[in-house]
């Protein structure tokens, strides 16, 4: 743990994809249902963290081929390298699945924010999403966080319940370069990047 680390005043917990297993003679998605809890309880232990299970083809399509084939070599100005042989993944939907991984994070936050009861006015969450795989996350769980406030805030005039609602800040970091106006501006989903990061209360860069 660094010095400053945000974890020596916070309880911190790690949601992340679990695509690699050590001393497995088996790939992740050939994992049964109860293998898969045994690894969340170990390392939810261990490690205070909520691994998450992705399909093959989720794998593939959002995170080998959207994300390190095409935003990381795009957003690092090689533009030679980001190009997607059609084979691999139909043109059309290249970035279709970078939207796809981002919900299912989503889903992952508000399952544990739920489970721990982490909401009500004394709540104080900070959601802090890593990198550019997880660009378009920020907005999704603003849009998220504010659908379900409204929910509640109903909810509770209707029944005269304590106020439960979600009250959670957002921070968004690159942890590679931002690319050039010049390249970022021909990407077709410029806007969702955008709109992604500004969904965040705090938005800091790699320099």
């Amino acid at each position: 743990m660094s010095e400053n680390s945000v974890a020596l005043d916070h309880d911190v917990v790690w949601i992340g994809a679990v695509n690699r297993l050590h001393n497995f003679d088996k790939t992740v998605w050939e994992l049964s249902e109860a293998e898969k809890q045994d690894i969340v309880k170990v390392i939810k232990e261990e490690v205070s963290c909520v691994p998450l299970f992705l399909s093959e083809e989720m794998y593939q399509e959002f995170y080998v081929q959207c994300c390190k084939r095409r935003v990381r070599n795009i957003f690092h100005n090689v533009l030679h390298l980001a190009e997607i042989d059609e084979k691999d993944i139909r043109p059309a939907s290249i970035f279709e699945k970078f939207y796809d991984g981002s919900k299912i994070f989503c889903k992952a936050i508000f399952d544990y924010i739920d489970e721990r009861k982490l909401t009500g006015p004394t709540a104080k969450n900070f959601v802090w999403v890593h990198d550019y795989h997880l660009l378009l996350l920020p907005e999704i769980v603003r849009t998220e966080m504010n659908t379900r406030n409204k929910e509640r805030k109903e909810t509770s005039a209707d029944t005269g319940e304590m106020d439960n609602s979600y009250n959670a800040k957002i921070i968004f970091f690159l942890h590679i370069p931002f690319p050039t106006s010049e390249i970022f501006r021909t990407l077709s989903i410029r806007d969702s990047m955008l709109q992604g990061m500004l969904g965040a209360d705090i938005v800091g860069f790699h320099t």
